[in-house]
């Protein structure tokens, strides 16, 4: 089995320069580690930098403006987190955040499943609190949403796919809410006396994650599939990091591999350390258990001289792959954000013993 101690470095440009050579570096991205820096990407700079002002700028809002915002007020799991108010394997994560998504109307009607109201309205702060917030991550959600689906067209590519294979699994494109949060994570030295340093427990994300790194702090971890080990992802300038979820795996036929990931509070001193992850989605009607198509055996091949499916991993998250994944996707959020299950999810909760 192969194993890795470093995030490798992709850059956009060499698509033009030699397309040929990025897919195969991609290629073993995507098999052997499932993260990557990506350098170069066709994101305005000023759009970046926008996007990590005003995320440091809504943490320190009045924290009486920022409960108006709180989290259970919404079924779609959008708002704004207190400190240590999520869970991930039933431990306080010591992060606030505010969750975000494609600006939709609630989906969900009397009579239809309970998860479907996963997808509805955000709830912004008031404009006058921060103007140019909203259009601010209004466009920065665009212009990730436009990126994601080239990336995963080019990882279609990598694994010897057609480019569009995974559009399968999108649908009609007008009903997907892709979803992003900002994120602060105070120093070990701000937290209570006595709390852990788990900023976030170890999990797996859903399908797919664009990750901004908002200043130059160490935290971010990705677990090695094979030995356990974790890695940092330490910042880079001018990249995002990306990583895959279980769902892509799991529709790969484990050819790409999701990687357990933490963040652990910065060190005494350092302050805050600021995160803009953002979440491309799939369908929430999607049901990952019916083969999209059919993966190559080029591709599977890969997998099996990797050694399999790798098992080391201390995430419990994204484990019912066999329901549409909307539905997999509330499970997974109300095991961490229970108080917005109880009130919103109770069937749901019923169902997995909360």
């Amino acid at each position: 089995m192969s194993d890795f101690d470093s995030v490798p470095i992709l850059d956009y440009n060499d698509i033009k320069i030699n397309k040929t050579k990025f897919l195969e570096e991609l290629r073993h991205a995507i098999v052997h580690v499932g993260f990557l820096y990506w350098r170069n990407v066709p994101i305005p700079a000023d759009l970046l930098s926008s996007v990590k002002r005003f995320t440091r700028e809504f943490f320190e809002l009045p924290k009486e403006k920022k409960l108006q915002l709180e989290m259970w007020r919404s079924p779609c799991f959008l708002g704004y987190s207190n400190q240590g108010n999520e869970l991930t394997k039933g431990l306080k994560d010591n992060r606030e955040g505010l969750d975000l998504g494609t600006e939709v109307p609630a989906l969900w009607r009397e009579g239809e499943p309970e998860w479907y109201k996963i997808q509805g309205p955000n709830q912004w702060p008031e404009e006058n609190w921060l103007p140019g917030f909203r259009d601010t991550f209004e466009r920065y959600i665009e212009v990730l949403t436009g990126f994601s689906f080239e990336l995963t067209s080019l990882i279609a590519e990598a694994l010897y796919l057609t480019p569009n294979a995974f559009e399968v699994f999108y649908g009609d494109h007008s009903r997907l809410q892709h979803r992003m949060k900002i994120i602060k994570y105070p120093a070990v030295d701000e937290l209570e006396p006595g709390a852990s340093n788990q900023g976030v427990g170890p999990h797996y994300d859903g399908w797919l994650t664009l990750l901004l790194q908002g200043d130059d702090l160490p935290g971010l971890q990705a677990q090695s599939p094979h030995s356990g080990k974790w890695v940092d992802v330490t910042p880079i300038p001018d990249t995002l990091v990306v990583n895959l979820g279980k769902g892509m795996e799991h529709v790969t036929q484990g050819v790409a591999i999701a990687t357990t990931h933490q963040v652990l509070n910065p060190p005494p001193g350092r302050g805050p350390r600021y995160s803009i992850p953002f979440f491309p989605r799939i369908s929430i009607d999607a049901k990952l258990s019916e083969p999209g198509f059919k993966v190559p055996p080029e591709a599977l091949a890969l997998r099996d001289a990797r050694g399999g499916i790798p098992v080391v991993t201390d995430s419990i998250n994204y484990k019912e792959l066999d329901k549409p994944f909307g539905q997999a996707t509330v499970l997974t959020r109300i095991r961490a954000h229970q108080d917005v299950g109880r009130i919103h999810y109770p069937e749901s909760m019923k169902a997995i013993g909360l």
